[in-house]
């Protein structure tokens, strides 16, 4: 689902304008508000899956997820990663200097682990998989 285009850009190339304000509205009700990088809520800036330099739709809903980084007038960091890793996380901006969501993650694991810490509790990726261990089941007998 595209949503129209933004005409209007600063001198430094940045998407300006209600346009893309609307656009912003629009990812964060559809997709809510937890980051898709960390996976904690309060999310305020958007992310896109498949960057635009490297062929993503700008202005598509299925490209685009809410995550933590620097608004247009406002910051966001992760305040659970942040704090866990004694340094504001951006999630969006360390995602941009690696492409991926997983080597993201692993980003901001390191960065949590060297302050000695564990991941906060929801962080994508560390949760323990839904669903019982086969050997729980009743009648079931280890091997």
């Amino acid at each position: 689902m595209a949503v129209a285009p933004v005409k209007r850009r600063s001198r430094s190339g940045r998407k300006v304008g209600s346009e893309y304000g609307r656009f912003i509205k629009a990812v964060m009700s559809w997709w809510g508000d937890r980051c898709h990088i960390c996976g904690h809520g309060g999310a305020r800036t958007v992310d896109h899956v498949l960057s635009v330099a490297q062929g993503g739709a700008d202005y598509d809903m299925d490209n685009a997820r809410p995550a933590h980084g620097w608004g247009r007038s406002n910051d966001n960091p992760c305040v659970q990663c942040s704090d866990a890793a004694g340094r504001l996380i951006r999630c969006n901006q360390i995602k941009g200097e690696t492409r991926t969501v997983e080597r993201t993650r692993e980003i901001i694991l390191g960065y949590i682990a060297s302050n000695g810490k564990q991941p906060p509790p929801g962080f994508a990726g560390t949760e323990p998989s839904p669903g019982r261990d086969w050997m729980t089941l009743p009648g079931a007998e280890p091997q």
